[in-house]
């Protein structure tokens, strides 16, 4: 239930207000830096993707362009480079981009390619969790579809 009296100080879901992936990306956060960013962008696209080619973008995006254009499958595939290639960042990065997609289908109710192509990219290179509970982006898909 919601309380009113409840702080933008009190603690949320996240640990803290300020940790809510809508409050910026993992760089503009300062989770990662720029060069990593890119290096994790350019091995998502030139390793991972031609391996198994799920998605399709429109032409080749720099990581900046698809930072602000897309800003779920920007998170996504931070996220899904990282646990190959820097697996130190994958738990936050995941995370990030876990709460990012969830938070903008199940709580603002949106409905977008780029949640979508996100949502697809995390479930297909996703590890699976330590406990069956906690895997639910098979539900999500499924709510896409009902919407």
């Amino acid at each position: 239930m919601y309380n009113s009296s409840t702080s933008s100080s009190q603690p949320t879901a996240y640990g803290t207000p300020s940790e809510s992936p809508t409050k910026g990306d993992p760089v503009s956060r300062g989770i990662i830096e720029e060069s990593v960013a890119e290096e994790l962008h350019i091995k998502f696209f030139t390793k991972l993707l031609p391996q198994y080619p799920l998605i399709l973008p429109d032409a080749p995006l720099s990581w900046q362009t698809l930072q602000q254009a897309r800003p779920a499958l920007f998170r996504s595939v931070l996220a899904t480079s990282s646990s190959c290639f820097r697996p130190d960042l994958w738990t936050p990065l995941f995370r990030d981009a876990e709460r990012y997609v969830m938070e903008q289908t199940m709580i603002y109710g949106r409905k977008s390619l780029d949640l979508i192509q996100a949502a697809l990219v995390l479930v297909t290179w996703s590890h699976p969790p330590d406990k069956f509970e906690h895997l639910n982006f098979s539900q999500l898909l499924i709510s896409q579809q009902l919407w």
